[in-house]
């Protein structure tokens, strides 16, 4: 019976453990979320009003916003597959009309129609990454209709994991906000991510 309770124990350590690595902590004082599992945190602007919500995809680490703007955070991790270590390489194939085609007709299914994708290297944290910036069109209940959006995301690969780090924004907040891009810019500089 020890030996039992003991494995039974044991079990729930290792799923608590594994809950941990996939879902991260949120520290809503400091703004920061933290994943040790997969050797990232991203610390937020303490100016904005950030919640943390449910996160509802199966890749989905963490997921915030700001109610007052509609601003939205999003992080994702994948780590299925051999993905290696560099993101770079992709780029050609990322930044083709083919895979801009292929990426647009998926997201009409979804209910989003992409206006406009623009696809450039970049990095993240001293990360080599793929930065794509599009305006779309998605219906929002919780905007009360069809609204225009922002979105901008940095993926890169690291330790056979794929990451992507994704900020959406209304059209409208963007043309209304003097300074939004160095907004955007101080948001993302806020992760960091081990080696």
């Amino acid at each position: 019976m020890k030996k039992l309770l003991s494995f039974v124990l044991a079990v729930l350590v290792c799923l608590n453990l594994f809950a941990q690595k996939s879902a991260g902590t949120w520290n809503a004082k400091t703004c920061t979320y933290t994943n040790t599992g997969y050797k990232i945190s991203w610390t937020l602007p303490t100016e904005i009003s950030w919640k943390k919500v449910d996160a509802t995809g199966p890749n989905i680490c963490f997921k915030a916003i700001d109610p007052e703007t509609g601003l939205m955070l999003i992080l994702n991790v994948k780590g299925d597959q051999s993905y290696g270590n560099d993101i770079w390489p992709l780029y050609p194939e990322m930044n083709s009309q083919e895979y801009k085609d292929y990426v647009i007709k998926g997201s009409r299914s979804a209910g989003v129609t992409i206006k406009s994708m623009d696809v450039a290297k970049s990095q993240i944290d001293g990360v080599h990454a793929i930065k794509t910036t599009s305006s779309l069109r998605k219906n929002d209940p919780a905007f009360g209709g069809v609204v225009d959006i922002i979105d901008i995301t940095y993926a890169f690969i690291l330790n056979n994991k794929y990451y992507s780090v994704d900020l959406q924004a209304l059209k409208q907040l963007k043309e209304e906000v003097e300074g939004f891009d160095q907004a955007v810019n101080m948001i993302f500089k806020g992760i960091k991510i081990t080696k």
